[in-house]
């Protein structure tokens, strides 16, 4: 185990190494689309190195958006970044750190205060300047880390950023998981936990994955900042606690679209936009979804006319007072020996 454990500290060295050559030498001279494919790269062969596979559940949305994630550990960060070009928000402490903290800084990361009260307004405003300029950010509104069996209640501040900038809030559920299904409480970075403690931990087990599932987009011109927090803890709540009993299987299957989509979670596809208010814009879905509601969590009547589409109303049901409509009678062949 101590040969193991000294090969993985020196395979995280290299990597890192190579990261700071890249940013030094390489990112002055890259175009944006060079720069997103090295990140992303990076992260995921930095998942690689502590075998952790990734995988998505639903479809990506069209950028920018505010991401919001359930947090669970520091390799949330990797998964995110290996999936999507995105800028993060990270307390203040972490441009400290030795080495990671310029590697963290040099990739674009909004540095907060949380104590200081004062420089929300400024924070707020730099998260929208990035994504008025058409840079995705992703921030962790829980404020601290979880065993990801549960969402911590959220903190809505930097929700304002997305109604300032006019874009959407985009719902991330972050889980992981071994290959029996069951809940990988070892990825969890949690309490005293020191970052070396963790890699320890996760050098014992070698066949995590880590699933992502998009979730409904929530409009932020369509409530206020404290609606929208309600609507995005809710979401992930549920998709959290519905995937919390999936049963031991095979792979995910792959659709046609490329995206594995795991049969014993319900998921709606990214088209349907969920608003605060309550209202629910489709264009396309299929009967058998059943949406991540989060109006029953708010408690919110739907108006006339702004029926959840992803629930069709059942027709032709005896417990349903409106009729089936009638239609064409079907061909029926001629009874031999008769007339016609």
């Amino acid at each position: 185990m101590t040969l193991g454990i000294s090969r993985l500290y020196c395979r995280i060295a290299i990597h890192i190494g190579r990261a700071l050559v890249k940013l030094l030498l390489g990112f002055p001279l890259w175009s944006g689309k060079r720069r997103r494919h090295e990140i992303a790269r990076w992260s995921a062969q930095a998942l690689g190195i502590f075998g952790i596979a990734t995988g998505t559940i639903g479809r990506p949305p069209q950028l920018p958006v505010l991401f919001v994630a359930n947090h669970v550990s520091w390799l949330d960060i990797l998964v995110i970044l290996s999936h999507f070009d995105v800028v993060f928000v990270a307390k203040e402490e972490v441009r400290r750190w030795p080495v990671l903290g310029f590697i963290v800084a040099r990739v674009g990361t909004v540095f907060v205060a949380r104590r200081r009260s004062r420089q929300i307004p400024s924070q707020v405003s730099a998260c929208a300047q990035k994504l008025v300029c058409g840079t995705s950010v992703c921030v962790f509104p829980e404020g601290t880390s979880s065993d990801g069996s549960d969402v911590l209640p959220f903190r809505s501040s930097l929700l304002q950023a997305a109604m300032d900038a006019g874009v959407a809030v985009q719902p991330l559920a972050i889980s992981y998981r071994h290959p029996d299904g069951s809940r990988a409480t070892e990825a969890a970075f949690t309490g005293d936990m020191s970052l070396i403690g963790s890699f320890r931990l996760l050098a014992r087990h070698r066949s995590i994955a880590a699933q992502l599932q998009i979730l409904p987009l929530i409009l932020s011109a369509f409530g206020t900042r404290a609606t929208i927090a309600q609507c995005a803890e809710s979401s992930l709540r549920r998709a959290l606690r519905v995937s919390g009993y999936d049963p031991p299987g095979p792979q995910q299957p792959q659709a046609a679209d490329g995206v594995a989509h795991n049969p014993h979670i319900s998921t709606v596809p990214v088209d349907e936009i969920t608003t605060p208010a309550g209202s629910v814009a489709a264009s396309s879905h299929s009967p058998d979804n059943s949406s991540h509601d989060t109006i029953e969590d708010l408690d919110i009547t739907h108006a006339p006319g702004n029926r959840n589409r992803s629930q069709p109303r059942p027709v032709g049901n005896p417990e349903n007072p409106l009729p089936a409509r009638p239609g064409p009678a079907p061909h029926q062949p001629p009874v031999p020996g008769t007339a016609d």
